[in-house]
Order: structure tokens, then sequence, then C-alpha cells
């Protein structure tokens, strides 16, 4: 008998609250810093690397490795049909494409960014400002729909045709994937992500309590202040 009750993704949701909330101060950041007098300096190159080459990555790593090739056998093995396996089958190689399509755009981002630190130029890294500011909102843009769509498609999929058992297993296995340092960083960015989700985040926050072991949810204050802030904390102007 299937448990519904428990919505999948703890792991890969909350990385995806995560990772978009980023992407959006990101691009705050960026459009905040071309309209000031300074030209971009080590701040935005640090939260671009924060954004893109830690979140983004990691989340990459995860629905490359872990999440998708579970997810294509549990959704072929669950369907009630082959209409149906084919179905999500479809939406989740359009997913995938569109990932790639995101990750370039995301290096182009840090290409630009490591090209306005280190000129000398002020006419060119006043450009890169703005290619920056740019990108990094049609980088916004593309992460939104994509992260929407997992989350109006496949979690509720999943939800529905998987396990309670097998969908905590999963997320063992992708907080196990990140390491102990990314996972301690991911962690107290979920929580910051879950607790200022609004509507329906009261039962994101349960999800969290259900899903956290209770020693690391304690550690939370401490890592935010040892190894977040120093990372993540150049997001907030």
């Amino acid at each position: 008998m299937v448990n519904s009750s428990y919505r999948d993704g703890g792991g890969i949701t909350f990385l995806l609250s995560v990772t978009r909330g980023d992407l959006s101060n990101l691009q705050t950041t960026c459009f905040a810093r071309r309209h000031q007098k300074m030209t971009l300096d080590k701040k935005i190159d640090k939260a671009s690397y924060h954004v893109i080459d830690f979140n983004m990555k990691d989340l990459d790593t995860i629905e490359r490795n872990i999440f998708f090739p579970w997810l294509r056998e549990k959704l072929t093995q669950y369907a009630s049909d082959d209409e149906v396996s084919d179905a999500f089958a479809t939406v989740l190689d359009e997913i995938e494409k569109d990932r790639e399509l995101l990750s370039k755009l995301g290096k182009t981002v840090r290409d630009q960014c490591k090209m306005a630190v280190s000129t000398e130029n002020p006419v060119e890294a006043k450009e890169s400002v703005t290619n920056i500011a740019q990108m990094s909102a049609a980088l916004t843009t593309r992460a939104r729909s994509i992260f929407d769509r997992i989350e109006r498609l496949v979690v509720p999929a999943v939800a529905l045709l998987v396990s309670e058992k097998e969908q905590k297993y999963i997320d063992n296995k992708i907080l196990l994937k990140l390491g102990l340092f990314q996972s301690r960083v991911h962690l107290v960015g979920m929580y910051e992500a879950v607790w200022e989700l609004e509507g329906d985040g009261r039962k994101e926050r349960e999800l969290f309590r259900k899903m956290i072991p209770y020693i690391p949810q304690k550690m939370i204050p401490r890592w935010r202040r040892s190894l977040y802030e120093p990372q993540a904390g150049v997001l907030n102007i």
C-alpha cells in the first residue's frame, strides 16, 4: 500500500527551494550592483560561485546521478501502463535537456564574473556587470520553469506511486551524496528556504522536521554562523 501522505522529495525539493531562492538573490544582487557607481567587485564573483558552482552544481549532480535514474526506474515500475510511463519519460527528457542549457548559461555567468573582477578596464568591467545582470535574470527565469515542472508534475507522481520507505531511502542517499561540508551548508540553506515559505510553508516545515534528524536540526544555528554565512552571506544586500 503506497503511503502518499509522505510527500517525496524532502531532499530534492528542499534543494530546489534553496537554489531557486539563491538564484533570485543573485539576480537582485547583480541588478543592485549594476546601478551603483562602483564596478563589479569580488562580492558578486563570490555570490555567483555559491549559487552556480555550489548550489546548482550539487543539484545537477544529485539529479543526474541519483534522482533522475531512480525516478525513471520507479515510474516505469509503478506506472499503470506504457502510455503513462512514456509520458513521464518525455517530461524527464525535456527537463534534463533544459538542465543542460541551464548549466551552460550558468557557466557563462561565471565566466563573465571572472572577467569583470580581473579586468582593469572600467568600460569592460561595466559591460560585464550589465551582461551578468541580464544573464542572471534569464538564468532565474529558466531555472524557475524547470523547478516548477518538477514540483508540479514529478513530485506528486512520486508521492502517489512510490512507497514512503523508498522515498526516505532516496532522501538519505541524496544527503549522503552531498558530503559532510556540503550537506551542512545545504541543510542551513534548506532551513532558511523552508522557513521563508508562505502559504503551504507549514507542511514543508513539518516535512523538514520529520526528515532531518534531531541533532543536525539543533546544530543549524552553529552551522549558519560558522559555515553558511561566510559563504552565502554575500547574497544579503
